[in-house]
Order: structure tokens, then C-alpha cells, then sequence
């Protein structure tokens, strides 16, 4: 047998032992069982427990001026506590404001959405609008808004609100064709001025407002000697600053100068106060200028203190005057008394009107020079023919009602007439004399009410006053018997020259 034959042979063998095992271990009825064998751990470096959770966490919510706030907060691994509080960057806020600027209306459709009345009351604003021109000065007020906002971002509580960053609709340039009268139209909302005083009409306002001034832009000489009652708060808070600035020795630079513009601001307000007359909020319909106006303007379109102004709301048609100058960074804001009827809510914390519905239309170089107290009267006049020009007007042109005319001095009473009083006289010494009525002219003395004096006889004892008596028609009363009085003293000679007459029975 070959060597092959002998490897082949033991090949078979062993295959057939290995076959045979593998059966046999797979028989229930065996009794033999072989457990599986455990999984292999895998053998790795235990990590610590993390002491923070890594996360992304996101919120939204407003702030207080209506300003939506999305917050974001991220977590991330740090090196040793000591090492990250000196990096600024390991605890730290981004802010990020997002803000959409608005796009100027410009044309009647847009205008009507906010008010349906305006082409009515305004028949030529079609014409007007047909070459009407945006103001450089509502991108110039957007732009003030965003650079307010920019340097108020470390200060949440500074930021404008919503309300006032969407303040303005439009500012628009109008020319009309024929009269070539130039106005200038703004579409805005309403806030409320309380502001001025004039104790020449009105002795006492109401400064409770927060933000109160008792001066406005327009005013005039006072009329009279009547002083103003805030006169006495600015001279004593003027003694104070000067007091300040006296004893400034080692102040630093910046608060001195800030000291020294404060006193200088507060002798202008008291001469002020002294020598001038103002409008009163609560009474004179005046609106408020916008500060973004007061300056870099073509002449042409830009309103003044003491030019007229027409305001619009629904149907109606309010004349005022331009009587301050607010800030430069908002607009939309009338007098007290113009707000009031416009909205009977009105207060000075409650708008006159919150949207957008207003429409002023200020008629450049129209003020009436020299500035006097508010004729009413004369301000409509003025404000209807200004509106005649520019293509004229329907609905209702308001009349006001003067609230602060001085109060007509009182008609003194004339003194009543003195009523002659009949003194009953009696006749000492006179037996069966009856009383004699006589009547002594003039009004009664002083004394004891009712009653006169007997006229003087120096020959007889002074009787004790009597009751006076209306003459009437009963009988005359019987002689009454009257004590002997005693003999008085013999007067002086003086006084017997001056002894009265005595009545005969």
C-alpha cells in the first residue's frame, strides 16, 4: 500500500470522527449541552462624567417697547475656572438687532387706506400728488432712528419702541399748480404735548405730567404784572446750581462744564418766565414740530414756529398753529387741547391717536409776525383761506372755543340805599306826654342793630336806648307815669350853647 493510500485512508477517518461529534453534541435526548460562549469585551479607556450638558437652547419673548427678542444660549467645554473668568469670551452676550426700515407712501391709494375721508376733504390732493415729492427729511428720520438705536444697544431700556420706530407713514413735498402754495404733508399718529403756561389768561395749569416744561417755542411780551407761578421753582433751582458751581474747586472738567451749561440754562428759563407769555397745552390748539425739521430744508417746504397748520382726522378738519419743537427722532404730536377733541381719552399718558391716521398739512412761511396771545377766531380764518389755496376743502373746517380768556373783573354790589328808621322819643319831665315817632335821617349807627341814639340833652339824664318802630297807623298809646328822674349836674357853659331844643307836648 502506497504512502497516499495510507494518508487518504486516515484523512477519511478523521472526518469521519469529527462528523460524528457534531451530531451527537446536537442531540436533545444526549444530555449533553454546551453553553454558548460569553462575547468578547472589548477593552477601552473609562472617560469621567461631563459635569455640564453641551447645548443650543433658543426663546422667544418681547421686551417692554415691543421689540420681539429671540435669545440663544450656547454651552461649550472650557479650560479651569481661574484660567476662564480673566477671557472675556468664556461669559459674553451678542446683540443683534434686526430692523426693516419702511418705504415712504406717496400716492392717494396708499393714503386712503389709513384715512377713506382724505380725498373728499381734500379735493385737489389728487393734483397735488401728481407731482408731489418725498422729503430727503423722512430718510433723514429713519436714519436718525437706527443711529439712536446703535448707540442706545448697551442700554435695553433706552431703545426706541416699536411704536415710535414706526411713527412716521410719509413726508411729502406739495406744490399746487396754480397758486404755487407750498405745504408740506406728513402722515403720522398723535402723542400728546403738555407743555406751557400763561398766568396773563390762565393763573394755574396742571404740571403733573413727568415730562412737563412751562415754555413753549411761540411766545410773546407778557401783557401784565402777574407772575408766573414757576417762576419761584426755577430761581431757587438757579441759586442751587450757582451755589454748586461757587464751590466747584477740584471738580473734573467734563462736570464743570456740564455745571456750567446747566446754570447757564437755567437763567435763560428764568428770564424767561419773567419777561414772556406761552401757549397753554390744555387750552391752545397748537402742533408740535418735529426737531428732524428744524433745519437743512429747502426753504419752500419747511415750517416754522408761528405757521399755520391743518390737521386731519376722519372727517374733520382742525385748525392750528406750529407752537414747539419735539425731538428729532420722533413726530406725530399736537397739544393737549387739540388731542382732547380728537379723542375724549386723551391724556398725557394716553395717546390722542395711536395708528397712523392723522394727516398735518404745515404751510410754510404763513406765521404772522409779531407773536401774540392766541386769537382763535383769526387762526380758522387764516387756516381756511390757506386750504382755499391749495385746491380748497369739505367737511367740517372745526371752530374752538376760547378756554382761556382772563376772567371780566366783578361789577362791584352797590351799597343798599339807608332805609330812615323812626325812633320812639320820650319826653322826661313832660306829664301825659305820649311818645313822639321822629325820624333821624341817615343809616342806623353802629352798636346794638336796631336801635338809635337819643339825640343829646345835657338839661336831662340819658334815656336808655329804645327799640325802633315802623311807623304805623294804630292809635297812639296812653301816657304811661314815668319816675321823676334825678337833676343832673349843671353842664359847662360849653355845652349849655350847644343844648337841643326841647319838643313841647
Amino acid at each position: 500500500m502506497s504512502v497516499k493510500s495510507v494518508l487518504a485512508a486516515a484523512a477519511v477517518v478523521m472526518l469521519t470522527v469529527f462528523l460524528y461529534l457534531g451530531i451527537t453534541s446536537k442531540r436533545p435526548w444526549s444530555g449533553r449541552t454546551r453553553p454558548p460562549a460569553p462575547p468578547a469585551t472589548p477593552h477601552s479607556t473609562p472617560k469621567p462624567t461631563p459635569i455640564y450638558i453641551p447645548q443650543k437652547s433658543l426663546e422667544i419673548s418681547k421686551l417692554f417697547n415691543g421689540m420681539e427678542v429671540r435669545t440663544k444660549l450656547e454651552s461649550e467645554p472650557g479650560g479651569a475656572a481661574s484660567l476662564e473668568r480673566e477671557t472675556p469670551s468664556s461669559y459674553g452676550l451678542e446683540l443683534n438687532v434686526k430692523v426693516k426700515v419702511p418705504k415712504p407712501n406717496h400716492d392717494l391709494e396708499a393714503l386712503s387706506k389709513l384715512n377713506p375721508a382724505l380725498p373728499k376733504i381734500l379735493p385737489g390732493l389728487t393734483e397735488l400728488l401728481a407731482t408731489a415729492q418725498v422729503s430727503p427729511k423722512y430718510e433723514a428720520l429713519y436714519g436718525r432712528k437706527l443711529a439712536q438705536l446703535k448707540r442706545n444697544l448697551p442700554r435695553l431700556d433706552l431703545l426706541l419702541t416699536r411704536h415710535n420706530f414706526f411713527d412716521c407713514e410719509t413726508i411729502l413735498q406739495l406744490r399746487h399748480p396754480q397758486s404755487r402754495r407750498t405745504v408740506l404733508l406728513l402722515q403720522a399718529d398723535m402723542d400728546v404735548d403738555t407743555d406751557g403756561s400763561d398766568p396773563d389768561r390762565l393763573p394755574a395749569v396742571n404740571p403733573s405730567d413727568p415730562t412737563f416744561q412751562p415754555m413753549t417755542s411761540y411766545r410773546w411780551p407778557k401783557q401784565t404784572v402777574l407772575v408766573n407761578p414757576f417762576l419761584h421753582g426755577r430761581e431757587a433751582r438757579l441759586r442751587a446750581l450757582e451755589t454748586e458751581l461757587a464751590h466747584s474747586k477740584g471738580m473734573g472738567e467734563p462736570r464743570l462744564q456740564a455745571l456750567r451749561d446747566a446754570v447757564s440754562a437755567a437763567r435763560y428759563e428764568v428770564h424767561q418766565l419773567k419777561t414772556c407769555s406761552f401757549l397753554i397745552a390744555a387750552t391752545d390748539p397748537y402742533v408740535v414740530l418735529p426737531g428732524i425739521f428744524a433745519d437743512d430744508m429747502d426753504p419752500a417746504f419747511q415750517p416754522r414756529v408761528g405757521d399755520y397748520c391743518a390737521v386731519i382726522h376722519g372727517n374733520t378738519i382742525y385748525p392750528a398753529i406750529v407752537g414747539d419743537v419735539g425731538p428729532r427722532d420722533l413726530v406725530g404730536e399736537a397739544s393737549y387741547r387739540l388731542g382732547k377733541e380728537i379723542n375724549s381719552e386723551t391724556s398725557a399718558t394716553h395717546r390722542a391717536e395711536s395708528n397712523l391716521k392723522v394727516t398735518y398739512l404745515y404751510f410754510p412761511n404763513s406765521a404772522e409776525k409779531p407773536f401774540g396771545p392766541p386769537d382763535l377766531v383769526h387762526w380758522r380764518n387764516r387756516v381756511e383761506t390757506l386750504l382755499q389755496e391749495i385746491g380748497g376743502f369739505e367737511g367740517t373746517l372745526h371752530t374752538w372755543v376760547n378756554l382761556s380768556k382772563p376772567a371780566p373783573t366783578p361789577t362791584p354790589t352797590p351799597s343798599p340805599t339807608p332805609v330812615p328808621v323812626p325812633i320812639l322819643t320820650i319826653i322826661p319831665g313832660a306829664p301825659g306826654s305820649s311818645p313822639v315817632g321822629g325820624v333821624l335821617p341817615g343809616p342806623v349807627p353802629t352798636g346794638i342793630q336796631g336801635m338809635a341814639p337819643t339825640p343829646y340833652n345835657p338839661g336831662m339824664p340819658t334815656p336808655s336806648p329804645s327799640p325802633a318802630v315802623a311807623p304805623t297807623a294804630s292809635p297812639t298809646p296812653s301816657p304811661t307815669a314815668l319816675p321823676t328822674p334825678k337833676p343832673s349836674p349843671k353842664p359847662p357853659l360849653a355845652a349849655q350853647r350847644k343844648k337841643l331844643p326841647v319838643a313841647k307836648s
